[in-house]
């Protein structure tokens, strides 16, 4: 019997590795301030197809540039970004384009009025053009070397740099553009331009373009409301070399007043005299550091310290120094917190508790304020246009004034937990960390497994701002586009402020596995934007309304914008990625919750084969590290271009279960907490009837490969493993150097993620227990291991000592060693052979498929 071909299903192809270079990777880049245009990208791994796209929110309108960059909005005016020929510029009114070649960087006023675009001819000479909003060019400026805008977007600096004559002009961009030569001299250099916060001051160097030339370096400040210009000599100053090369120091950095300047200088004194490769190193127990670490910091006498030029004194102030290299400026910039992450006393932390000295910087005293504060970068915060910071310490978040020195305990009595839960690695726990300053309030914002909590500096008044806890969600104010939220200030971090009068956005993520985001002001307190059994993020709100644009995405559905226009009751779907998708059979992704032999109860993600058959049992790969359920509802693309050589999606197109459960530790037994969580999140999966129980295989790589090497020595329930850049000898482990830091590996084990908890000395029997190679004699799972040959993470001599102890046990095994590879793989070419070696050997073993012959054939 046949069918009418209106009433036929058309069929779904079978994802194949020649069909992988379709897909891309969505990323939300840019919202117009009206939410009428939004700009995003598709990124492929064949890079000559990746796309900036330009779309209107209401009539749907594309505008698309191959290979665009840096796309942004000049207000609702126009758009702009960098295409390998230029800067196209599109017109949102006019809807016309224009392309300025050769341009290399760009930037528009805060006024709308002018586009800055920096050009370079194949000369290599570079030339500043200031453009009007209509594409009129107003100036052009040759021989621009850099240029910087102010934080206002209303004044630029840029040095010029010819064979006659080198300046720097600052240009005015208000009303009418004005221009003014601060400086000039044939002779010299001048570089690292920076601005201060209000834009009412800028600095930069002056030092000398020919080496043998003997013209002092200086250091140059602008003040722009008094128009003065003054200048330091950094000739003839303590701690500063007669011949300072300021490239590469650290970048500029003025006070918010504009009266101080923050500049990197080096130690006068010379380098201690740490033995070169040629001669006999010298290791000794009671030094505090061990040789290589010793030959890497040198005793922090060769890194950069920062010094300050005070303007209104014309004083410089030395800050930070070998005893305490690193810095933290508060708010006002009138402090320095001062301290040195490595103690002098050996320790096994990776770093050590810091004490915290604060150095006034008008009269250079010191003093130390905290005591033994734990390491973590976020323990300690400035607090923006004060003197205050905020500290955790004793399970308590405090605050200093370091005006009047005296410390409040700000949570005691709240007893609630600030600390993580669910970290369960060796060592102290983080906390959940900092949200915020609210400048009005003088109130810091706090964040608990949950909630948000506001506390006023003062202690006095305690506000719960939102309510996770009841709804099993926690709410966090969401980052910015590059990953931060808080700032960074030299070697810490500063609060982000906030204005809780006009209310947040906050990103949701339920213990469910839900995501998304809410909206949250101190009358209704939190209400839904948008939150679903999907992953929800990059979600951006126009600035003049309230119109947002976010992606959506499930593991069998593909990332998705949709468009939350205020006036319409539904988000409006924009753009979907990877088209193509429906086209091929696709798995989908499961939460299992199963119970570990203690009772607790855990979550795992089970991805289902494409083109799925109840009625048939499949093979399926366990893929094991710590926590992975946060990833149930992430869409992967097909690819071979993977640095572990492991991707779900290749495995579900080719017919296998994949399994990814989440495992719980207990201090002291890291591989036997491992053993027991896969062991028994595999049988739960066994007992649903779902997969040939004789077919099931074992992967993991860095410390999930150090799991797996681990369990298949207490189980025969795999019917292969696959090792990568595994540790899988913990004595002596513990007992090397991590190359690429120069430590010691004990604090691995006895401070974070290998979880003993102790000294080797002090518990060597569950050291031994805990470890692969000692155990190796009871592998009967035939098992593939692969390494980087210059792995300084996991020393590749990890990998080779148990396959050493296999073939002296005659056990099966094979091992691939990847030439000038490191710890994951970053050659292309070795990640598709390690994909498609790691698909043959599980198609062997777990398919029965005819081995390839890399996989048996025998070299004498």
């Amino acid at each position: 019997m046949t069918c009418p071909t209106a009433g036929q299903v058309k069929q779904k192809k079978h994802l194949t590795p020649v069909d992988y270079p379709l897909w891309g990777t969505l990323q939300l880049e840019e919202f117009s301030e009206r939410g009428q245009w939004v700009s995003y990208a598709m990124q492929y791994e064949e890079q000559q197809t990746d796309t900036l796209f330009l779309k209107n929110t209401e009539n749907r309108k594309l505008k698309f540039f191959p290979k665009g960059s840096n796309g942004q909005f000049n207000k609702e005016e126009s758009f702009a970004c960098l295409v390998p020929s230029g800067l196209a510029i599109t017109n949102l009114k006019t809807n016309q384009q224009q392309l300025i070649l050769d341009a290399i960087a760009f930037d528009f006023s805060s006024n709308a009025k002018y586009t800055i675009v920096l050009k370079r001819n194949s000369k290599n000479q570079k030339s500043l053009e200031i453009r009007s909003s209509n594409g009129e060019g107003l100036e052009d400026i040759k021989d621009v070397n850099a240029f910087l805008l102010n934080d206002a977007a209303n004044k630029l600096v840029c040095s010029i740099e010819s064979n006659n004559q080198n300046s720097v002009m600052v240009i005015n961009l208000d009303k009418n553009i004005t221009k003014k030569v601060l400086m000039e001299d044939p002779k010299c250099h001048f570089t690292n331009l920076a601005w201060n916060s209000s834009g009412t001051a800028l600095a930069f160097f002056q030092e000398a373009r020919d080496k043998t030339d003997t013209t002092d370096t200086k250091l140059l400040h602008y003040n722009c409301n008094m128009n003065k210009l003054q200048s330091f000599s950094l000739e003839g100053q303590s701690n500063i070399p007669t011949k300072m090369d300021t490239s590469g120091i650290i970048p500029l950095t003025i006070s918010d007043d504009g009266q101080k300047v923050f500049f990197g200088v080096k130690e006068k004194e010379q380098l201690e005299n740490i033995q070169n490769s040629e001669s006999i190193q010298i290791w000794r127990t009671n030094d505090n550091w061990i040789y290589p670490q010793q030959k890497i910091i040198q005793n922090w006498k060769k890194t950069v310290k920062t010094a300050v030029w005070k303007t209104v004194t014309n004083q410089f102030l030395a800050i930070t120094s070998v005893e305490c290299p690193k810095l933290i400026l508060d708010g006002k910039q009138q402090w320095a917190l001062i301290y040195n992450p490595i103690a002098e006393k050996p320790q096994y932390k990776y770093n050590d508790d810091r004490d915290i000295h604060a150095k006034n910087l008008y009269t250079g005293e010191c003093k130390l304020v905290i005591e033994k504060l734990p390491e973590n970068i976020q323990n300690i915060l400035t607090i923006p246009n004060t003197n205050y910071i905020v500290y955790y310490k004793n399970k308590n978040w405090w605050v200093l004034d370091l005006n009047s020195q005296t410390k409040l305990n700000l949570t005691e009595k709240l007893n609630i937990n600030f600390e993580d839960v669910h970290y369960d690695r060796a060592g102290d726990k983080p906390t959940y960390g900092i949200a915020a300053w609210n400048k009005k309030n003088n109130s810091i914002l706090i964040y608990d497994q949950y909630d948000i909590w506001e506390i006023t500096v003062d202690g006095k008044k305690t506000t719960r701002l939102t309510s996770g806890k009841e709804k099993q969600i926690c709410f966090r104010i969401p980052k910015r586009k590059n990953g931060t939220w808080n700032k960074i200030n030299f070697d810490g971090l500063s609060c982000s402020e906030v204005d809780l009068d006009q209310g947040l956005i906050l990103e949701a993520n339920g213990d469910d596995l839900f995501s998304g985001y809410y909206i949250w002001n101190r009358k209704q307190k939190e209400s839904k934007i948008i939150y679903a059994n999907k992953t929800i993020d990059q979600l951006i709100k126009a600035s003049k309304n309230n119109g947002y644009v976010y992606r959506d995405q499930e593991y069998d559905s593909p990332p998705t914008l949709f468009f939350n226009d205020p006036s319409k009751n539904n988000p409006q779907k924009l753009f979907e990625s990877n088209p193509q998708h429906h086209n091929y059979n696709w798995g989908k992704s499961e939460l299992v919750h199963y119970q570990n032999r203690k009772g607790k109860t855990l979550k795992a993600i089970l991805y289902y084969p494409a083109a799925y058959n109840p009625i048939k049992k499949y093979p399926m790969i366990v893929h094991v590290y710590e926590r992975q359920s946060d990833e149930l509802h992430s869409y992967v693309n097909p690819s071979e271009l993977d640095s572990r050589g492991f991707n779900r999606t290749n495995f579900t197109s080719q017919d296998y279960f994949v399994l990814l459960p989440d495992i719980s530790y207990e201090i002291g037994n890291p591989g036997s907490s491992a053993l027991d969580c896969v062991v028994a999140a595999t049988q739960k999966i066994i007992d649903k009837g779902l997969v040939l129980p004789n077919k099931i295989g074992l992967i993991g790589h860095s410390f999930g490969g150090y799991e797996t090497s681990f369990i298949v020595t207490q189980t025969n329930l795999f019917a292969t493993a696959i090792v990568g850049a595994a540790t899988t000898d913990l004595t002596s482990w513990y007992l090397s150097v991590g190359w690429n830091n120069g430590r010691p590996e004990i604090w691995r084990f006895e401070n974070q993620q290998w979880r003993m908890g102790k000294s080797l000395f002090d518990d060597m029997e569950s050291y031994n227990q805990n470890s692969p190679i000692l155990n190796t004699k009871n592998i009967k799972t035939p098992l593939l291991i692969w390494t980087g040959e210059n792995d300084k993470q996991v020393n590749a001599n990890q990998s080779i000592e148990f396959f050493l102890a296999l073939k002296r046990l005659e056990k099966q095994a094979t091992m691939l060693v990847y030439p000038n590879e490191r710890h994951a793989l970053m050659r292309d070419e070795s990640q598709r052979d390690l994909s498609r070696r790691i698909q043959n050997w599980f198609n062997y073993y777990l398919k029965d498929k005819l081995p390839e012959s890399w996989i048996f054939e025998t070299k004498k």
